[in-house]
């Protein structure tokens, strides 16, 4: 099964950033985590930050275990490309492209599919049911500790006061 993830809009040039993804290309996403956060390049944060998202799609979405995950494809393509001018020499001018990169991570895993009887799934519901009976039957427990400790308190603060200021009257 094939999991992908998108970084859009990200302010690191392609040209970077792309040599940092093919270090990684093709190997094991834990493996390849652990190699972005190794890199002092920029663009490892941010591939790792998109690496991180496709993970949690494969678990969360599809119950695949990250152990078993592979980096199938990776790719870096060009953004839009914000220009600037920077004034120069004589009056002139010269342009500034800060480009901004896409980053697509694709994730192949497999899923792992366990057959279950219809004894165990019954016997498996029955215990969540039990388990919800207990809950029950503790919180009405605690509620009426909770009664028992306010009637305490107030016979207390029924109780004469022995020490009592004297005013002057």
């Amino acid at each position: 099964m094939e999991i992908l993830a998108k970084g859009k809009y990200i302010k690191i040039s392609p040209k970077k950033a792309r040599p940092v993804a093919d270090l990684v290309r093709g190997k094991n996403a834990l493996e390849a985590k652990v190699i972005l956060s190794s890199l002092p390049q920029s663009a490892a944060f941010e591939i790792k930050k998109v690496l991180e998202s496709a993970i949690a799609n494969a678990e969360n979405n599809f119950s695949l275990e990250k152990e078993m995950l592979t980096i199938k494809k990776i790719m870096i393509d060009g953004g839009p490309v914000a220009k600037r001018y920077q004034p120069r020499a004589k009056g002139s001018a010269s342009m500034i492209k800060r480009r901004t990169s896409h980053i697509e991570i694709i994730l192949e895993g497999e899923v792992k599919t366990k057959k279950v009887d219809k004894k165990e799934a019954k016997e498996k519901a029955n215990d969540k049911i039990k388990r919800n009976e207990t809950k029950s039957v503790n919180k009405t427990e605690s509620k009426n500790n909770e009664n028992n400790f306010n009637v305490n308190l107030n016979r207390e603060s029924k109780a004469p006061k022995m020490f009592r200021r004297k005013t002057g009257q």
